[in-house]
């Protein structure tokens, strides 16, 4: 089997965890696009939890949740340069279940001298070289900072060539690879996207951001083969 070094879909013997977020105004203000960061002690990610633990060496770092709004997008971006302040290196990868209309896209950076380093400050709009409607709303992971801000790599779309994007994937459960320009991107006029994102790890080395090629090794008898 070939895999796409973006994303590929996973047929895992679990059911979408239901997001209990989409109708909170306080968890998902109306007219920004976003996220939050979340621990995996709440039971709706339990299930996830537990297919983890069955897999050699596979745990959740953290959990994030991202809403892009109706005829929206994120910046253009990859999420490896840090996380809350702790430096990762070009790794990173993630399981995201999708709820309403969208997709997530990858781009070719055309340009590398136009890649910027982009600060998040937690819990405060900013970055208006990118876009004024990025946060960090809610961080409540113990084992995270709270007043930790998120450091990424961002590049403007005119610099970038889409490469691929997810089709269906509010029917199908997405393994992410995070480290590549990615954004999430609504054409809808009438509805947001959601997405609950698990950060993924190593058991023994909780610390670790544990690469895509890693990630399709450990899940390979779950990869859904597309050719």
């Amino acid at each position: 089997m070939k895999y796409n070094k973006y994303f590929s879909y996973l047929d895992l013997p679990i059911s979408k965890p239901k997001n209990k977020y989409l109708d909170k105004d306080y968890y998902y203000p109306t007219e920004w696009t976003g996220y939050c960061v979340h621990g995996v002690d709440e039971p709706e990610h339990q299930e996830l939890v537990d297919f983890c633990n069955t897999v050699p060496n596979l745990a959740i770092s953290h959990i994030v949740y991202l809403k892009t709004t109706k005829h929206g997008n994120m910046f253009i971006h990859t999420d490896s340069r840090s996380d809350m302040g702790k430096k990762l290196g070009k790794t990173g990868t993630s399981i995201n279940f999708a709820y309403g209309p969208g997709c997530l896209q990858y781009f070719d950076v055309l340009d590398n001298s136009k890649i910027k380093l982009h600060t998040q400050i937690h819990g405060k709009y900013l970055s208006k070289h990118v876009l004024p409607n990025d946060f960090i709303l809610a961080q409540t992971n113990k084992d995270l900072d709270a007043n930790q801000d998120h450091i990424s790599e961002v590049v403007s779309r005119k610099y970038c060539k889409l490469k691929c994007q997810t089709e269906n994937d509010t029917e199908r459960t997405v393994l992410t690879n995070v480290s590549e320009f990615h954004r999430g991107y609504n054409s809808s006029k009438t509805e947001d996207r959601y997405v609950i994102q698990y950060r993924l790890t190593k058991k023994d080395d909780p610390g670790y951001d544990l690469g895509y090629h890693e990630a399709i090794e450990m899940l390979k008898d779950y990869v859904v083969d597309l050719t």
